[in-house]
């Protein structure tokens, strides 16, 4: 009854990094050969021999990495109260410090997101902390090994009836020894490194993440009072136009006044200028050379962007004064 009574603090993310852990050097498991092919490395930040300072990070990258190394401990802490009462049978909790890590980077960039069934998802109510929702996750041998690609046209599904995932080409068809590629998501480069440990060099869903808030601090407001700013971020910025060029409309599809414009200006300039000087100029030699390429790259790639964000503005601005 242990086993149930513990199991409860678990979530499946958890029970597949503990799963990882208790059979990694079981030769004779049902699942040896498909741990055997596992990677034994990975070069997602969290995996790196040392801790990655913050300030390699831009802003809104260094939140999600805050956040992703919270869930990591909080899934550790969750692993350690199971594996505490199993861990003389694997030589001490030392076991468990040395393989939590490469079981949780595998887990957390290599997991298929599957639809339950009513049965499915009461068992793991049953078993696992009681899941919201109707997806759980699980580890697919096979189709965690196919790489990723944006403009992907091949669709992954369960099929119910014979419990396997499909491989559907959407368009076209499938060349004997061509390579297949799955969409991993719309995630631009910085959730890319963050969670499989690659960028793209081509990202078409690249952007650039902020909060209003975070940008008022880097510019002057000028004559703008803080009541008249919150007016805008509301008025203007949250629930509109601005809204509509955050996602990705051009300027032209619309019209916003000059001073809501010049505020925008401001802000992105600023923020632009604070990425140059914040870049850091040399990042740590014991980091593995790809990881400190991706860092370099994560600050081009957001400066590019907001740059092109500024150039578009300024001709919204212009278009405004001569209009």
């Amino acid at each position: 009854m242990w086993c149930c009574r513990c199991s409860k603090v678990l979530t499946g993310f958890d029970a597949l990094c503990l799963f990882l852990i208790l059979t990694k050097h079981q030769e004779d498991h049902p699942f040896a050969t498909y741990l055997n092919l596992l990677p034994v490395d990975y070069t997602i930040p969290l995996y790196c021999s040392i801790p990655l300072n913050s300030q390699y990070f831009t802003g809104w990258t260094e939140k999600l990495y805050s956040q992703q190394c919270a869930d990591y401990f909080a899934c550790k802490r969750r692993c350690s109260i199971v594996f505490e009462l199993i861990e003389e049978e694997f030589g001490g909790k030392n076991y468990l410090d040395k393989w939590f890590p490469w079981a949780w980077a595998t887990v957390n960039s290599r997991c298929i997101y599957k639809e339950n069934t009513t049965d499915e998802h009461s068992f793991c109510n049953n078993w696992f902390g009681g899941q919201q929702d109707s997806a759980s996750i699980a580890l697919i041998p096979f189709l965690d090994m196919i790489n990723h690609s944006s403009d992907s046209k091949i669709s992954c599904k369960f099929n119910q009836k014979s419990k396997s995932f499909q491989l559907v080409q959407l368009d076209g068809c499938i060349h004997k020894g061509q390579e297949i590629f799955i969409c991993y998501g719309p995630h631009n480069n910085a959730r890319l490194f963050l969670e499989y440990g690659f960028i793209l060099e081509q990202n078409p869903n690249d952007s650039v993440e902020f909060n209003p808030d975070d940008l008022k601090v880097l510019c002057d407001s000028g004559d703008i009072s803080e009541k008249n700013w919150n007016a805008l971020i509301l008025s203007k910025i949250t629930c509109s136009e601005w809204s509509k060029f955050l996602y990705g409309m051009d300027v032209e599809e619309f019209m916003l006044d000059a001073k809501v414009v010049n505020l925008a200006l401001n802000c992105l300039n600023a923020y632009i200028n604070f990425l140059k000087v914040e870049q850091p100029k040399k990042f740590s030699d014991s980091l593995p050379p790809y990881v400190q390429h991706c860092l370099r790259k994560l600050w081009e790639n957001e400066r590019y962007i907001i740059s092109q964000c500024i150039e578009e503005l300024q001709i919204a601005c212009d278009n405004i004064v001569t209009a």
